[in-house]
């Protein structure tokens, strides 16, 4: 097994405008105040894994600095932690598009935000998993 390299790539970000909009039209959500986590397949054929958008709204945060920020410490943690879920996808051989909303009005530091992104990715992997298992005992 391949030691785990803590990047977070190109091909690791959605930046597509139609992929975006597909993604914030259909979507499964879980909550873990200050963060929402909404996730959807990619029905298209590209590389394996999860692409991430980070989502911190001007109407919370005022600043370009605050919403800066927030964004970079959504990477940070998603980069570090993101390899459980990436496990899953390849299992899969699935590739599905993550958006991390902030919700809060006010700044939070590291600890708070890699607490509440774990927690949401937890519950992620497991509605992967429960897909994946649902999808081997239909055939």
């Amino acid at each position: 097994m391949k030691p785990e390299i803590h990047s977070l790539a190109k091909n690791e970000r959605l930046s597509s405008k139609k992929e975006i909009a597909e993604l914030f039209s259909q979507n499964t959500a879980f909550t873990a105040y200050p963060f929402k986590l909404l996730f959807r397949e990619n029905s298209h054929d590209q590389a394996i894994g999860a692409a991430l958008l980070c989502v911190v709204p001007k109407k919370n945060i005022k600043t370009a600095v605050g919403r800066n920020r927030i964004k970079r410490l959504i990477r940070e943690v998603w980069r570090v932690n993101k390899h459980d879920v990436n496990r899953v996808l390849t299992k899969k051989n699935k590739q599905i598009n993550v958006a991390v909303i902030f919700l809060a009005h006010k700044q939070v530091d590291f600890t708070t935000a890699e607490q509440k992104i774990n927690t949401l990715l937890k519950r992620l992997q497991n509605t992967l998993e429960e897909k994946t298992d649902d999808e081997k005992n239909k055939n």
